[in-house]
């Protein structure tokens, strides 16, 4: 209740800060990046994977195994 009390005594105070405000803000934002996250580096895995030698250490299973024998008709 302070503060209503002040802004009451002192209202040029008020009027003086409520316009430094409106002429700082564009200033302040323009100069804010846009960007907030930081650039960082994302580790990345990457699987090599033959198709024939995995097939033959009985590492796949045919495609039709996991997903069936189904047929999608429009």
């Amino acid at each position: 209740m302070w503060i209503v009390r002040l802004a009451l005594n002192r209202p040029y105070t008020f009027i003086v800060l409520a316009i430094l405000t409106l002429l700082l803000s564009p200033a302040v934002i323009l100069r804010t990046p846009t960007d907030i996250f930081p650039n960082i580096d994302i580790p990345v895995i990457s699987v090599a994977w033959s198709r024939t030698a995995a097939y033959h250490l009985g590492a796949t299973v045919p495609a039709e195994a996991w997903f069936g024998e189904h047929r999608y008709s429009h």
